[in-house]
């Protein structure tokens, strides 16, 4: 099986020069490249708030945490609270897991 046309279309779309019906794709950033966040993966951060919120008898925490990796901008994701620390607060450093882009839970770093 021949995937040098793979290799050359990532290569492109990697280095911002592929256009798919005519747009232009950006430049994606160096460390989007070494990560994917499709891949499933704990990071740690700082939580900036918590919401507690009750759907329909069902707990969950609306959290925005502040990850520790340089240049990434603030997380925000709503999480059932069987999921999460019971006494979770802004400040508290944090293990966040995440699967397909998405928070699954949260413990104490």
């Amino acid at each position: 099986m021949d995937f040098s046309a793979s290799r050359t279309l990532i290569s492109a779309i990697t280095s911002g020069g592929c256009s798919v019906l005519g747009l232009t794709l950006a430049t994606v950033p160096a460390q989007a490249a070494a990560v994917s966040l499709l891949l499933p993966q704990t990071r740690t951060g700082t939580v900036q708030s918590v919401r507690p919120v009750d759907i329909h008898g069902d707990r969950y925490l609306d959290l925005a945490v502040s990850l520790d990796d340089p240049g990434s901008a603030p997380v925000v994701g709503r999480v059932g609270a069987m999921e999460c620390p019971p006494d979770l607060k802004p400040g508290d450093r944090v293990s966040l897991r995440f699967t397909m882009g998405v928070i699954t839970s949260v413990s104490r770093a």
